[in-house]
Parts: structure tokens; sequence; C-alpha cells
């Protein structure tokens, strides 16, 4: 299991070429992690290396707001992901 500590910065995501996810690197869509979160790691590439998507539950990321069980696709820094031993 990964997860993502509180605190933790984010990039929302924004639709891009062909309907697909990239990070919005804009001032406005960086966010925090509003509590220790598991997340799932997608197998999706952006332009900056660096940065990993990860599916995790809407309500952990400051500036959103969902019911619970929904989940959204945020980026990451890749050194930022925790692997649970």
């Amino acid at each position: 299991m990964n997860f993502v500590k509180c605190g933790t910065q984010c990039y929302i995501s924004c639709k891009g070429h062909n309907d697909f996810l990239y990070p919005d690197k804009c001032e406005s869509a960086t966010t925090l992690f509003t509590e220790d979160s598991s997340v799932r790691i997608k197998s999706w590439v952006c332009g900056d290396n660096s940065l990993a998507a990860v599916l995790v539950e809407a309500q952990n990321i400051e500036s959103l707001v969902a019911s619970p069980g929904i989940e959204t696709v945020v980026w990451v820094k890749r050194k930022e992901i925790l692997n649970d031993i």
C-alpha cells in the first residue's frame, strides 16, 4: 500500500490533449493533502518526470469539496509517495 503524508503539496488534474489528465501547474491549482492518505499510483505520464499521478479520496485534498468515497487524481512528487511496509 502506498500513502502520502498530510501537508504534502499536490497539483489538481486538468484535461489536456485528447482529453487526458495532466497536472495543472498554475498557482491556483496547487493544494495540499489535509491528512495522511492511502493512494493508488496510476501509470500515467506528463512532461515532468518527477511527478506521479495518484488516485486519492477527494475529501483528503484541501480546496476540493466532495462526498466521502469520491476519488480524484492529483499529481505529487514521486519522492513524496511512501510505502507501508
